[in-house]
């Protein structure tokens, strides 16, 4: 028994030497270290033991190192023990394992998040694709089945009106295609060149059969 370890345990060595490990320990430790000593003076091989022990600032914890001391025959005589406090190391592992708990628990989080708007996302997506396409299609069925049938009956405006009609069903349809992928791709649209003056073309196109075209400027 050397001062390093009355300074830690708080212990004199006077109170210490002549005992046992049960007198001197609680029964888990003098247990674990009589296993550790059993096995080296077994095996004549050193082992080490993890354990908790009582020191003058409380419970710390120490590696106990046994070796084993041998005579000229490599007969083992007895052993030799050396405690090293870990204390710091293990807080240290304790503190990880808390944030790892924490990221685990904020990793489910935010899957279950994730699942919830994907899961948003597809009923989105079956609503547009359905209940949006649906009436589209009769317009344009309809549209084109005035076309074919009545186009005897009908003067040019009437089928520059059906093809409005169906032009607009059309782009209609785009429209729910892009807003689609947009939805499944879940990322802000990139930069893109526009060509303003096509765009301003197709605007007074749509607006010629609504407006007097002489208000549009």
């Amino acid at each position: 028994v050397n001062r390093k370890w009355e300074e830690v345990t708080g212990r004199v060595r006077r109170d210490v030497l002549g005992k046992s490990n049960g007198e001197l320990f609680s029964n888990e430790v003098a247990r674990t270290i009589g296993e550790a000593d059993r096995e080296v003076m077994d095996s004549g091989r050193a082992c080490e033991r993890e354990m908790l022990l009582p020191t003058r600032d409380g419970p710390r914890s120490f590696i106990s190192l046994r070796f084993p001391l041998k005579n000229d025959a490599g007969g083992v005589t007895g052993l030799c023990g050396v405690i090293t406090d870990i204390t710091e190391r293990k807080q240290h592992e304790d503190a990880m394992q808390r944030l790892n708990r924490e990221l685990e628990r904020r990793v489910d989080e935010r899957t279950a998040e994730l699942q919830t708007a994907v899961r948003e996302i597809e009923s989105f997506s079956y609503s547009v694709s359905h209940d949006l396409r649906a009436p589209l299609r009769a317009i344009n069925g309809f549209s084109q089945l005035l076309e074919q049938e009545y186009a005897t009956n009908l003067d040019e405006t009437a089928r520059g009106y059906l093809a409005r009609v169906r032009a607009g069903s059309v782009k209609m349809g785009n429209l729910i295609d892009d807003l689609l992928e947009f939805a499944t791709q879940g990322t802000p649209p990139g930069e893109d060149l526009v060509d303003l003056g096509a765009e301003v073309a197709l605007v007074l196109d749509d607006l010629a059969g609504r407006v007097p075209r002489e208000t549009v400027r």
